[in-house]
């Protein structure tokens, strides 16, 4: 009988341990990524550091990423941006909104800069240009 007993509070033991450590604290962390220029870096890499956590912005610059509560650091990352860390606290069942600002790099700054003046000069009916 008391073979039976222990075996049926080890079987409910592992059904309800994966509960518990289900319960145990996911949280979720979203915002938005905007340049310096107040525009939108859609498809920018956002992850929490040391973790398998992380995904990207949509074309609207929006993420959402699930995790267990805790501190972590957020970073994000995006070609022609520098990258950005920011420290986050995820509290269990709660979700934390986290907008973050990016700095274009000189290159992205200096290739748009040149594209601009391509199309200026290139479509002189299209741009009013002097003289």
């Amino acid at each position: 009988m008391k073979a039976i007993f222990n075996t049926l509070m080890f079987a409910l033991f592992l059904v309800i341990l994966p509960v518990t450590v289900k319960a145990q604290g996911e949280a979720m962390i979203s915002g938005k990524i905007l340049s310096t220029e107040k525009e939108i870096v859609d498809f920018a890499t956002v992850y929490l550091k040391g973790t398998n956590y992380g995904g990207t912005t949509n074309e609207e610059g929006i993420y959402h990423l699930k995790a267990p509560a805790g501190n972590y650091t957020l970073v994000v990352s995006a070609i022609g941006y520098k990258t950005v860390e920011k420290q986050v606290r995820l509290i269990n069942g709660q979700r934390v909104k986290q907008n973050i600002t990016i700095r274009s790099t000189a290159a992205r700054t200096a290739a748009r800069e040149f594209m601009l003046g391509c199309l200026r000069s290139c479509t002189p009916n299209f741009w009013p240009c002097p003289g």
